[in-house]
Formats: C-alpha cells, sequence, structure tokens
C-alpha cells in the first residue's frame, strides 16, 4: 500500500515472516476488504489494519516475493507532546442500565463487548450477523435499549441491518464499530440510521463511552 505521507520524523514497526512470500497480483489484492487466500478466511484482516494506520497518519509498506516470505512496514507518526497515561475511568461512571444487542461475527468480539458492558450494569444478548439481530429484535420486541453492531459480516451485513433496523425502529441507538476506518462508508451509515461511531479495536471504556452517548443523543 503506497502513499504520500508528510515529510517529517516516524515511528517504524517492521514485521517479517520467511513463508512461501505472495506474488504481485496477490499484493495488489492484499488490502483489498473481502479478497482472502484462505478457503476459511474472510479478507477483513489487512483491509482493518490498513484503515487503523492511516485513521493515525501513518503508513503501511509491504515487500514480498514468491519464496522469500514478507515484511510488513508500519510507520507512525510520533506524538507532538508527551503523553500522560491517565487511570481508566471506572465503570459506574461510564455505566448505565438497558438490554443492550452485540453483533460481531467475531465471538472474542462479543465477549469483550460483553464484559465491558456487563460490568457497566447493562444487560447483554447477542448475534453474529445481520438477520440474526433482526431475528432477536423481533424476538424481544420493543425491549432492546441499544445496539452496538459491526459492518463486515456474513449473511447480512451491518450496514443492511441498521438500514433496516432504522425503518422498523426508527427510535433504537446504534453504536456502530469497525475497523475499517472508511469515512465515506462510516458517513453513509450514520445518515441511514446509526447514532454513533466506534472504531476497532477499541478499550472497555471506550465502548461504554459510545453506548452512554448513543443512548443520551436518542433520549
Amino acid at each position: 500500500a503506497s502513499y504520500d505521507l508528510r515529510a517529517g520524523p516516524y515511528v517504524c514497526l517492521e514485521v517479517e515472516d520467511h513463508g512461501v512470500g505472495m506474488d504481485e497480483e496477490t499484493q495488489r489484492r492484499i488490502f483489498d476488504p473481502f479478497f482472502t487466500t484462505k478457503s476459511l478466511g474472510r479478507g477483513l484482516g489487512l483491509s482493518a489494519v490498513i484503515g487503523i494506520v492511516r485513521s493515525h497518519g501513518g503508513g503501511l509498506y509491504l515487500t514480498s516475493a514468491p519464496g522469500r516470505g514478507t515484511t510488513f512496514t508500519v510507520l507512525f507518526p510520533p506524538a507532538a507532546e508527551p503523553v500522560a497515561l491517565g487511570a481508566n475511568v471506572p465503570a459506574e461512571v461510564l455505566g448505565g442500565d438497558g438490554l443492550v444487542l452485540v453483533v460481531d461475527d467475531e465471538p472474542q468480539v462479543r465477549v469483550v463487548a460483553k464484559r465491558s458492558l456487563e460490568s457497566a450494569g447493562y444487560t447483554v444478548i447477542e448475534a453474529d450477523n445481520g438477520r440474526s439481530a433482526l431475528d432477536q429484535l423481533e424476538r424481544v420486541r420493543g425491549h432492546v435499549d441499544l445496539v452496538v453492531m459491526d459492518v463486515a459480516m456474513p449473511v447480512m451485513s451491518g450496514g443492511e441491518a441498521i438500514q433496516e433496523m432504522y425503518r422498523r425502529y426508527p427510535d433504537l441507538p446504534v453504536v456502530l464499530m469497525t475497523g475499517l476506518g472508511d469515512p465515506d462508508m462510516i458517513s453513509d451509515l450514520t445518515g441511514r440510521g446509526a447514532t454513533e461511531y466506534l472504531g476497532k479495536p477499541f478499550t472497555p471504556d471506550g465502548l461504554r463511552r459510545a453506548v452512554k452517548h448513543a443512548k443520551v443523543s436518542r433520549s
């Protein structure tokens, strides 16, 4: 992924392997969403990585050749001033109550989100794709107070589900979470029903803050 960066100092991180490497065609497509060379892959990992890197003003570069392994070089601009690391905000400060539907096709993400929200006082139910989320909303009709929704999922994407949710439940707050970091996509989905945007990877405090803000904005 080659693009211009501002002149100046950068912090460099390199990750190198000695695997089979990639041909030129694979390298051209490796950062495209949903492109994968694995039979069980979804093709979202590297597209999410490059979105996160770009959102921090950084760059991601790839060097590879068949039989010679692969090197990823990540560049981040350093902070202009020293950053003080503060303590986490107590869960009760960002806490609340109500029933939250967490929708993500990655079980690990759902586990983290569920624990983060339950520790702040919420009750959490789960779904692993947009269609399942709509079914859950019908099953507990009128009792879900907020939805936390991933974007890229099988069966039905978060974007499709958000649009349908907005049609059925126009007052239901939805926190959109994604690692893709595409400003146009985020703007489009917030215009179609998403209330709040949360970038991946997220912290427990970041999730609690987004949920609380989304609830307040629709109350």
